[in-house]
C-alpha cells in the first residue's frame, strides 16, 4: 500500500472510532456526573500518556532536562491563561453561566 493509502487508512480508522466513541451521548439524553467525571478522567490521562510518550521522551532525547521542563511549563501556563481570559460555559450541570475575565465585564452574563 501507498504511504497516502495508509495515511486516509488510518485517518478512517481514526474518524470512526471517533464517531463510535461519541454514540453513548447519542443514545442517552443525560449522563450522570460520574460517567461524566469518569470520561474526563479517561481521556485526561489518555493525552497525559500521549504527551509523554510522543513528546516528552522524544524531547529528552533532542534536547537538554531544562529545555523539556520550561517547555511543559510554558505550556502549562498558556492553558491556564487561555482558561481565565476566554469565556466558556458549563451547560451540563452548572446552568448557563460564562466564567472569564470577559464575563466580569458583562453583568447578565451573556456573550
Amino acid at each position: 500500500m501507498s504511504p497516502l493509502g495508509e495515511v486516509v487508512l488510518v485517518a478512517a480508522i481514526a474518524g470512526c472510532t471517533t464517531g463510535i466513541g461519541a454514540l453513548p451521548l447519542l443514545l442517552t439524553d443525560r449522563i450522570s456526573h460520574r460517567v461524566y467525571d469518569g470520561s474526563l478522567g479517561l481521556a485526561a490521562g489518555i493525552m497525559v500518556g500521549a504527551a509523554v510518550f510522543a513528546l516528552v521522551l522524544p524531547g529528552l532525547e533532542l534536547g537538554s532536562p531544562l529545555e523539556v521542563v520550561a517547555g511543559i511549563l510554558a505550556g502549562g501556563g498558556f492553558l491556564l491563561a487561555v482558561n481565565a481570559f476566554v469565556p466558556h460555559l458549563h451547560l451540563l450541570f452548572r446552568g448557563e453561566q460564562v466564567e472569564g475575565t470577559s464575563a466580569m465585564r458583562d453583568p447578565a452574563g451573556e456573550l
